[in-house]
C-alpha cells in the first residue's frame, strides 16, 4: 500500500519541474546595431588630444554578418579633428561572423570596432566649442517568414464537400530585421489550363500571394542583394508543426553585388535605379514561386509584390484546399548610423583681445620643461601635463622602447595599430610624430 504515495510524490516532482520552452529568434526589427561605448569618446576632450574611440556592434537580428561584409565608417568635423583607420577587435567566438540571435546567442553576437580621434588645436578664442563624432554602418542582411498557408483550389466551389481550410489574409510583424513582411493578401485566380494529351482546357485556381513589405527599422535600404536558390528538402509535417509552435529557423543564402558596388551604395553614393529596392524570393512547399516584381520598390518604406505556382504545378492539384508551408525571402544593403557628442576643453581659457598674451604652452605645445611632450609622458604617464596620453601602462601593452618624436605621419600609421604611435601635434613639436620604434 505504499506504493500509492509514492506514485504521487513522482507526479508533484514531475508537475513541478519547469518546461523548456524553445524561443522564436525570428522577432524584433533590429539587424545590426552600432553604439559608441561609454567613455569612447569621452562627452569632454581636451583640444591637441588623441582618444580612443570605440564602437559596440551587435546583431540583434536572425541573419549572420562576415565583419568582411560590414561596411563601417567614423567621419568628424574636419574642423576640430582627424580620425584614424579603424580596425574590429579580435576574432570572436564564432571567428570573423558576427552570428544572428539563436540557441548559441540569444541576445545576438557582439563585437567591438576600435579608431582613434585626433582633436586639434581649436583655431580663435570660443571658450566651450563641441562637435560630434559620427558612425555609419552598412551590412547586407536577410529578412526569413515562414508561416503555414491556406492552397485554396476550391475558391470556386467545384468541390462542394467542406474543406479543411479558406484562403484568408495574413497580418505579421516583424522577422528579426529591419525589413519585414508585414502581410500576405492570399487570392486564388481563375486559370484554365491545358490538360495533359493537350485534348481539353482544365478549369483550376491558380494559389496567387500579394506579399507586402516594411522598412521597420531605423536606417534605410540602399541596395537589393540577390538570394540563392536553395534546393532544400523539407518534412512537411515537421515543418507545419514548428510553425504552429511560432518557430522557424531557415536563413537564407545571399549573392552579394561587387565590393566597389557596395562601398559606393554604403558611403552615400545612392544609385537612384536601386535605391529602395528589395530581392524577394517565395516557396510553397518548396516549390519556388513566379514573383512580378522580383525587385519591390519601396515608397514611403512600403512596397509589394504578386508571387504565384507556376502553371506547370497546378497539374497536380485537386479541388481540395490543404495547409502548406510558404516561406519568404527577402534580401538587401542596409544602412543606419549612430553619434556621439564631444565637448572640446581649451587648453587655455579664451579672453578678450586686449588681455590676451601668449603662455608658454601655447607658444610650445609640443614642450613640457623644455623637452618634448612626448618624452615627457613617456616617463611619466600621471602627470597633468599628459592629460589625453593613450599609453598609460606600457608593459601591458608590451612595449619595452621609449617613445620619442621620430615618426613621420607615415611612419606613425604603420605603428598605430600596436599602439606605438600618438598622434597630435600637443605632443611633438613641428611636424615630427610620437613613436615607440619597434626592434
Amino acid at each position: 500500500m505504499k506504493v500509492f504515495p509514492i506514485i504521487l510524490l513522482l507526479l508533484l516532482v514531475v508537475a513541478c519541474m519547469p518546461r523548456t520552452m524553445e524561443t522564436d529568434y525570428h522577432s524584433g526589427s533590429d539587424g545590426i546595431i552600432a553604439t559608441f561605448t561609454p567613455k569612447y569618446p569621452p562627452p569632454e576632450i581636451y583640444e591637441g588630444t588623441t582618444v580612443p574611440v570605440i564602437l559596440s556592434v551587435v546583431n540583434r537580428g536572425s541573419a549572420s554578418v562576415d565583419y568582411a561584409d560590414i561596411y563601417l565608417t567614423v567621419k568628424t568635423d574636419p574642423f576640430y579633428a582627424s580620425v584614424l583607420p579603424g580596425k574590429w577587435a579580435d576574432e570572436g567566438p564564432a571567428g570573423k561572423v558576427l552570428v544572428g540571435r539563436g540557441p548559441g546567442f540569444p541576445r545576438g553576437d557582439y563585437q567591438a570596432y576600435q579608431t582613434y580621434v585626433d582633436f586639434h588645436r581649436v583655431k580663435g578664442l570660443r571658450e566651450s566649442p563641441s562637435t560630434q563624432v559620427f558612425a555609419s554602418y552598412c551590412y547586407p542582411y536577410a529578412t526569413s517568414l515562414g508561416t503555414s498557408v491556406c492552397v485554396d483550389t476550391n475558391a470556386f466551389n467545384q468541390n462542394e464537400q467542406r474543406q479543411v481550410c479558406a484562403a484568408q489574409t495574413m497580418t505579421f510583424r516583424d522577422q528579426g530585421a529591419p525589413v519585414a513582411v508585414t502581410s500576405i493578401e492570399n487570392r486564388p485566380t481563375p486559370i484554365q489550363v491545358v490538360s495533359p494529351g493537350g485534348r481539353a482546357f482544365m478549369d483550376l485556381s491558380q494559389p496567387v500571394f500579394i506579399i507586402h513589405v516594411a522598412n521597420v527599422g531605423t536606417g534605410r535600404v540602399v541596395m537589393p542583394v540577390p538570394l540563392q536558390q536553395e534546393n532544400q528538402v523539407m518534412n512537411e509535417t515537421a515543418m507545419l508543426a514548428r510553425i504552429a509552435a511560432g518557430l522557424f529557423d531557415f536563413e537564407p543564402l545571399l549573392k552579394l553585388p561587387g565590393q566597389e558596388d557596395r562601398e559606393s551604395a554604403c558611403a552615400g553614393d545612392f544609385d537612384k535605379e536601386t535605391l529602395n529596392q528589395v530581392t524577394i524570393s517565395a516557396t510553397l512547399s518548396g516549390i519556388n514561386l513566379t514573383c512580378d516584381p522580383k525587385v519591390i520598390t519601396l515608397h514611403d518604406d512600403k512596397g509589394f509584390t504578386a508571387c504565384a505556382l507556376p502553371e506547370e504545378e497546378l497539374e497536380g492539384l485537386s479541388y481540395a484546399n490543404y495547409l502548406g508551408v510558404f516561406r519568404v525571402d527577402l534580401g538587401y544593403l542596409y544602412r543606419d548610423s549612430t553619434s556621439a557628442d564631444v565637448e572640446i576643453l581649451r587648453r587655455e581659457p579664451s579672453i578678450a583681445w586686449q588681455n590676451y598674451t601668449v603662455s608658454e604652452r601655447d607658444a610650445n605645445p609640443g614642450f613640457v620643461e623644455g623637452e618634448p611632450r612626448c618624452n615627457y609622458c613617456d616617463r611619466s604617464p600621471g602627470s597633468s601635463e599628459c592629460d589625453g596620453w593613450p599609453v598609460k601602462d606600457k608593459q601591458m601593452a608590451k612595449i619595452n622602447e621609449p617613445f620619442s618624436c621620430s615618426c613621420s605621419k607615415t611612419e606613425c600609421l604603420t605603428l598605430y595599430n600596436t599602439s606605438r604611435c600618438v598622434f597630435g601635434a600637443y605632443w611633438c613639436p613641428g611636424t615630427s610624430y610620437c613613436c615607440a620604434r619597434e626592434p
